[in-house]
């Protein structure tokens, strides 16, 4: 598995600066569409809209949007301080090059993009060279109550490169973005990418069959955002369904300990169901095999983490799915309480057997039952190795159990 992020690594550095992903080409899918989503929301109860977020009715200086050439209107007039909020009032289709790229640099000042109605966004059609939002060098927006559709059918374009697909929503350098009631579907790369950004909040969204992931949290240095960069961030209340490789992703995410990192309330239904990546084989030293791995991701300097009250489930690709998966060095500080982990066929919560220095792991009062399936995982529910800090209590292992 340790070959596996530094392939990450790679991915995530060459995303942020030049947008290249070394990916294979994606297959087309099979998945049906929006409509299985009324069945499958997660278990909270839905959180408001953003406080503050402006509607048409309470600003003036409301732009709406109702095709290509108006939205890309609306966001120039954002970024020249002419309007604050983009208000879409319809399905937008997006055909050609750059036809509805948003690119919200160097924001300053509360700034919204958001639906009229929730099947009011954006449906591309073709070419996934672009991110449709991209928000970078600004803080304070917010993006509510839109559906992106990345078009089931079409596979990433241009294909002389593959990795040039782009992830749906970039966020990068930024600081205090909201994403709240978004249903985001067959994106070819991630559904939302937050880099070296703090305070980011995502709630009661879809994520549905992405090539990649569903939400990549992930930090580098840099002298304005510093080294702490996820700090504060949320992720709750979402579903995560069908996604290539892993869900959610936490890669080099920290947080202060009385700030932490909050997983809540989210369900994972059949993540990491292709095992995308070829870098592992047996026992993975070969490198040119497919790795398993599990549906939520924590690796390489992640602190200060709280997992709870999430649905983790029916995890099922050839080669084994888990439910959580640490990985890697440097993970620590990391409570793992609350959550129902069951039907995957491999391991319901565990540390990778090549990670070093994972240490104050608290795993308990968890439903963990009917995992590591394959005959390789033993039918055990919690994986942990001798090398490791872990601390796990009071979890209980069937059905019926109330922990």
């Amino acid at each position: 598995m340790s070959k596996k992020i530094i392939f990450i690594s790679i991915v995530v550095i060459v995303s942020i600066t030049i947008g290249i992903f070394l990916f294979v080409q994606p297959k087309n899918n099979t998945l049906t569409d929006f409509q299985e989503l009324e069945n499958l929301t997660p278990n909270p109860q839905p959180f408001p809209h953003p406080e503050n977020t402006p509607k048409a009715s309470e600003s003036t200086r409301v732009c709406e949007a109702s095709n290509a050439v108006s939205f890309k209107s609306c966001v120039s007039k954002v970024n020249n301080n002419q309007a604050d909020n983009i208000e879409v009032t319809s399905l937008i289709a997006c055909t050609g090059k750059n036809a509805c790229m948003a690119d919200l640099n160097n924001i300053k000042r509360p700034v919204s993009l958001y639906g009229r109605n929730s099947d009011d966004g954006f449906k591309r059609l073709d070419t996934y060279d672009y991110a449709l939002i991209t928000v970078m060098d600004s803080k304070d927006v917010k993006i509510y109550n839109l559906t992106f559709d990345e078009n089931e059918n079409q596979p990433c374009t241009p294909v002389s490169n593959p990795a040039n697909c782009k992830d749906t929503i970039f966020v990068s350098n930024s600081e205090n973005i909201v994403i709240d009631n978004v249903t985001i579907s067959h994106s070819k790369s991630a559904a939302i990418g937050a880099y070296n950004s703090r305070k980011v909040v995502i709630t009661n969204s879809n994520f549905i069959n992405s090539y990649l992931f569903g939400v990549i949290l992930n930090i580098s240095m840099d002298h304005d955002i510093g080294s702490l960069a996820i700090a504060s961030a949320r992720v709750e209340g979402n579903l995560f369904r069908n996604i290539k490789s892993n869900g959610l992703v936490l890669y080099q995410t920290q947080a202060k300990q009385n700030d932490p990192i909050i997983v809540r309330g989210n369900t994972f239904i059949n993540n990491h169901r292709e095992n995308i990546y070829l870098l592992c084989g047996p026992d993975a030293q070969s490198g040119t095999g497919p790795c398993p791995g599990g549906q939520l991701y924590l690796t390489n300097d992640v602190a200060n983490v709280k997992i709870e009250n999430n649905i983790i489930k029916d995890g099922n690709s050839k080669i084994g799915t888990g439910g959580i998966e640490f990985s890697n060095f440097n993970i620590r500080n990391v409570d793992v309480v609350g959550n129902e982990i069951y039907n995957n066929n491999m391991w319901g919560v565990y540390i990778n057997p090549n990670a070093n220095n994972v240490s104050d792991i608290f795993i308990s009062k968890n439903k963990i039952y009917n995992n590591g399936l394959l005959p390789q995982y033993g039918g055990l529910n919690i994986f942990i190795p001798n090398n490791t800090s872990v601390i796990e209590s009071g979890n209980c292992f069937t059905l019926s159990c109330m922990p």
